[in-house]
């Protein structure tokens, strides 16, 4: 789960990724890798934890000699059986040829550095997510109660481990022989605490803002929701500014942990991928990396006036898995930003779109309002 929370400005819910970032005809291209970055890391986040992007409710495997079976709960994708493959219900064979073959073969179709891709290949990479992400629901609830469901279990890990490293092959990358996470499992098993509070800050970006932040919690507010703030390299932080972050526990204790945390540790990218720390673009990997079921983000200037517990009881926050806030309406984006995230929305077959249509963005009015 995950909220975003940007000041206390007006409240807005958002029912689709927050991968809509502010771009300018200038500039979309010259700072691709930071927005291709934030846009990974959202389209993930959101997919992984509760997001959708289309309304189909189950896959259908569709035999070529026309025979068919129809396989409830997993979402979003059409398979074309070719004759050599022989469907037998309960055949482990036949998951495997269709977990490794057709649904593996479709994610190997994600080239992000292909030749006048333009950015499409979000839409690829948010559709192929969404199957990731049900797979990964399905193989929550195999039980292990036998040898065939240990193997069917084995088979759908094997799968989301594949489409992970396809997808998103930083989470489990080493570099110099380093990394935090051996799988994608790994990572899902780093989730240890259930509610906290994400910060990402640098010593140019934010810093005195965060201390303000995190006093105002433990002063004033008395939150004791532990609180991780996020930093791209000693560069980004030095160690005298994170020292004095993690002081700042001693100076309230028994009110909840707080700690800094290097992001290129936990992500190392030895391709230079993901461009980190990378400015706004780290708020997204910092929610992966943090170690909170449930991610409270605030801007290192968030000025809160209530414990920001409270938001866990919001009725949409309850119904939907996040709540986000948009920023302030400033000029609308030119014209050909609206026409390119419009394309990727529709080829993404992006789903509660009615919920979001008469808003600032949508009516070409902002360009600011979706930064978040």
């Amino acid at each position: 789960m995950f909220l975003d929370v940007n000041g206390m400005r007006t409240l807005a819910w958002r029912y689709v990724p927050d991968s809509l970032r502010r771009i300018s005809s200038r500039g979309w291209r010259a700072n691709g890798i930071v927005f291709v970055s934030f846009v990974l890391g959202s389209a993930f986040l959101f997919l992984l934890l509760g997001g959708s992007i289309n309304d189909s409710q189950e896959i259908r495997v569709v035999h070529s000699g026309d025979s068919h079976h129809d396989l409830p709960s997993l979402p979003q994708v059409r398979l074309i059986i070719p004759d050599s493959v022989d469907l037998k219900p309960g055949s482990i064979t036949t998951l495997d040829e269709i977990l490794n073959n057709i649904v593996i073969d479709a994610a190997l179709q994600y080239r992000p550095d292909g030749k006048d891709v333009r950015d499409m290949d979000v839409a690829h990479l948010a559709r192929q997510t969404a199957v990731m992400k049900d797979l990964l629901r399905i193989y929550e609830k195999i039980p292990s109660t036998s040898r065939e469901f240990q193997q069917e279990q084995a088979a759908f890990r094997h799968t989301i481990e594949t489409m992970q490293q396809v997808l998103y092959p930083w989470i489990t990358q080493a570099k110099d022989g380093n990394r935090t996470y051996d799988s994608f499992f790994d990572l899902l098993g780093s989730y240890e605490q259930d509610v906290g509070i994400v910060i990402s800050t640098g010593k140019d970006g934010g810093f005195r803002w965060a201390v303000h932040q995190i006093v105002t919690l433990r002063a004033v507010l008395n939150s004791t929701l532990p609180i991780e703030v996020f930093y791209g390299g000693d560069n980004d932080l030095p160690e005298r500014y994170r020292n004095f972050i993690t002081s700042l526990e001693a100076a309230f204790p028994n009110t909840g942990s707080i700690k800094t945390v290097d992001i290129t540790k936990k992500f190392p990218d030895p391709d230079d991928k993901l461009g980190l720390p990378g400015g706004w673009a780290m708020r997204p990997f910092a929610i992966l990396a943090s170690s909170f079921k449930t991610a409270i983000l605030a801007d290192a200037d968030t000025i809160f006036v209530q414990d920001p517990r409270v938001v866990l009881e919001e009725v949409t926050f309850k119904e939907f898995g996040s709540i986000f806030w948009h920023d302030r309406i400033l000029a609308p984006a030119p014209s050909e930003t609206y026409k390119w995230v419009d394309e990727l929305l529709e080829a993404a077959k992006s789903k509660h779109m009615d919920k979001v249509t008469n808003e600032g963005w949508f009516k070409h009015e902002t360009f600011y309002e979706m930064e978040r």
